[in-house]
């Protein structure tokens, strides 16, 4: 089932993001209103549709169906970005390993970030199920999924904290561990038919 406003978040979230290239690179605007203003959501709205679309895919797989998951993830977010980003970089700069912003910059850094909060997320949410049938039977209990996700968040944070040097060859770590609680409050959204209420209240 297709939600007209989640549709209609998709594409205010695009329009923002191409205005502020425009802005950005066509007109060589840097420090302004409009700037300072899109750049506080956008691309937090996009991991967050993101997310409100992954927990669609994700489901309780053996092995080879997760190894399915991740080849596709693979070839459908990590080939076109190391290929096309990896092309242009060779062009504009001379140098394709640019593409892995090591050396400070983030040109489709939201790419492997995504990347990364599909695999996290899909892991907690095995791991989330799994513990919880062990634990609980068939119930299920939001503040436990919430603790899952906090738990999993604060890891992350404290690899960034005591660990810098190392997260540090992890292209756009920092952007992902930036990114992800949006993500999985997407999956969160979605999961709980959150979605689907605030439809019907709006309809009603």
């Amino acid at each position: 089932m297709r939600i007209n406003y989640i549709d209609n978040l998709k594409g205010i979230a695009i329009i923002l993001v191409v205005m502020g290239h425009v802005e950005q690179f066509s007109l060589g605007l840097e420090d302004n209103l409009f700037r300072t203003f899109y750049n506080g959501f956008h691309m937090p709205l996009f991991m967050f549709l993101s997310g409100v679309f992954a927990m669609k895919s994700f489901k309780l797989w053996n092995l080879s169906e997760s190894l399915l998951f991740l080849k596709k993830k693979v070839l459908r977010i990590l080939l076109p970005f190391l290929v096309i980003g990896g092309t242009i970089y060779t062009i504009t700069n001379g140098n394709p390993l640019g593409i892995l912003g090591l050396n400070g910059e983030a040109a489709y850094w939201f790419l492997p970030a995504l990347f990364y909060c599909m695999v996290v997320g899909w892991a907690t949410f095995m791991i989330y199920h799994k513990a919880t049938t062990y634990l609980c039977g068939d119930k299920r209990y939001w503040f436990v999924e919430f603790s899952f996700v906090f738990i999993g968040y604060m890891v992350l944070l404290s690899m960034s904290h005591f660990f810098p040097l190392v997260v540090s060859q992890v292209p756009y770590f920092y952007k992902f561990v930036a990114m992800y609680p949006y993500f999985m409050l997407g999956t969160y959204f979605f999961n709980t038919n959150l979605s689907v209420t605030i439809w019907n209240r709006i309809l009603t």
